[in-house]
């Protein structure tokens, strides 16, 4: 079962197995989810503090993250959403890929590698998805400072790092 995993993981993450760390290049879709995944956890933490009646301390890092990234409270909300309707569609993806795993190990079957890339295919299409549909909502102002953002700032501090 493991074996079949960390196979299978090699074919989902493609690049991983690089030589070096590096720095995904500009556009990686794996950018873009990260970022959002980030971007909830601080929502999250926002969400906490107001929750134990600390609502000037999440006002604070709500306000903080909105000025680095130089965002409206439009654009705010709009990232979040957005977190919510990803994260729900790769849940389906993920769902799926990890049922062909297991239907695939009981039945004692090799993986289709065609077919574990048609997974990662389908995730990164939704992705782009999601964010052709993010800049379409944003203002231009919005769109700019947000994805040159992700782009420079927080892309360069994504390593990819080798599977050893």
């Amino acid at each position: 079962m493991r074996k079949s995993f960390l196979l299978a993981l090699i074919v989902l993450l493609p690049g991983l197995h690089a030589q070096e760390q590096s720095t995904p290049p500009p556009g990686d879709p794996n950018v873009f989810s990260m970022f959002l995944d980030y971007h909830d956890h601080l929502q999250q933490e926002i969400t906490r503090l107001r929750n134990v009646g600390d609502t000037p301390g999440a006002n604070n890092l709500e306000s903080a993250w909105q000025a680095r990234l130089h965002l409206s409270s439009a654009a705010f909300a709009a990232i979040s959403a957005t977190h919510l309707a990803l994260a729900a569609s790769l849940v389906v993806h993920q769902s799926e890929a990890t049922a062909y795993i297991n239907r695939a190990m009981a039945n004692h079957e090799g993986l289709d590698l065609a077919r574990m890339r048609s997974f990662e295919t389908r995730r990164i299409s939704t992705i782009q998805q999601t964010v052709a549909s993010l800049k379409a909502t944003l203002s231009p102002e919005d769109r700019q400072s947000l994805f040159s953002f992700i782009e420079n700032e927080f892309r360069l501090s994504v390593r990819k790092a080798p599977i050893k």
